[in-house]
């Protein structure tokens, strides 16, 4: 919708109902923001950024570390010491230092190391959930069956076809 880098990010939505009705609106990414369209009978709100849950654990940020690289201000890596609560499993302020390529996974969610404030005082941590890894690594492994059921059959097969010619002779 815009060029401009720093303008907040939009999606342009077309809704369409049955008898084939149609309204465009531009939703701005805002997490407070919501647009109201309406079609004949039906009204449908749209809002688009993240969406907030309620976790079924908590984590305390105990300290966050920066290192920069010799002689300059880049940051080289940067961690957060924190301490997960789950009351549920037992947990009561078990230590964990997450940092890249090192997330906190717990209860499905992976907690990544994304960012951390200017100020060096705080971090930022990406939170990802994903149903869909179990399905996932299931068609992985059916895709390996079949990969060694082709390369058995061709092992196979030229054996079964000597020894049919062997009993037809």
């Amino acid at each position: 919708l815009s060029q401009d880098e720093r303008a907040p990010s939009a999606a342009r939505i077309s809704v369409v109902d049955a008898s084939g009705a149609r309204v465009e609106t531009i939703v701005v990414k805002d997490d407070e923001r919501e647009e109201t369209v309406r079609i004949g009978d039906t009204e449908a709100i749209l809002r688009l950024g993240s969406v907030v849950i309620d976790l079924p654990y908590s984590i305390h940020l105990d300290d966050f570390l920066l290192l920069n690289y010799p002689g300059s201000r880049n940051p080289a890596s940067y961690e957060s010491h924190v301490r997960l609560y789950d009351a549920d499993r037992g947990i009561d302020g078990r230590p964990v230092r997450i940092y890249m390529n090192h997330p906190l996974s717990h209860r499905g969610y992976k907690h990544f190391q994304s960012s951390y404030d200017p100020d060096e005082l705080g971090t930022v941590l990406s939170v990802n959930y994903d149903p869909g890894k179990v399905p996932t690594y299931l068609g992985y492994t059916l895709l390996a069956l079949g990969f060694l059921m082709i390369l058995a059959r061709d092992l196979i097969w030229p054996v079964r076809k000597d020894e049919r010619e062997r009993s037809a002779a």
